[in-house]
């Protein structure tokens, strides 16, 4: 959960904070957008593994259980996770390269002062 939380709630900080960082409003509809096709991408993702779990149940249910059709069925759940694994680490790379390296340092300031002062 942890690159997916980062993600987001960089994303949300930035967006909030958007004046502080001085986002001009292409940073910040290219932030939202990366925002709102990270979590299409990954709210398909986890559906798809859910649909994948269902059809492993449906063949432990089975009489005759095919090893091979079970294992294939695992490795296309974990192929799947690690794809929504890599959604999060390329939109955390994105927002990165959307912010540049003064604005994201910054941000990561702003992080941190909000994390002391709770």
């Amino acid at each position: 959960m942890g690159i997916e939380r980062d993600v987001f709630q960089e994303a949300y900080f930035a967006l909030v904070n958007s004046e502080k960082l001085e986002l001009s409003e292409e940073e910040i509809k290219a932030i939202r957008s990366l925002k709102l096709e990270t979590k299409k991408a990954t709210i398909r993702q986890k559906a798809e593994a859910k649909v994948v779990d269902v059809d492993i149940k449906a063949q432990l249910y089975e009489d005759a259980i095919d090893p091979g059709q079970v294992n294939a069925l695992i490795d296309k759940k974990y192929a799947i996770k690690a794809a929504k694994a890599k959604t999060y680490t390329q939109a955390y790379i994105q927002l990165k390269e959307k912010l540049g390296a003064e604005k994201w340092e910054k941000l990561r300031w702003m992080l941190m002062e909000e994390h002391r002062s709770k």
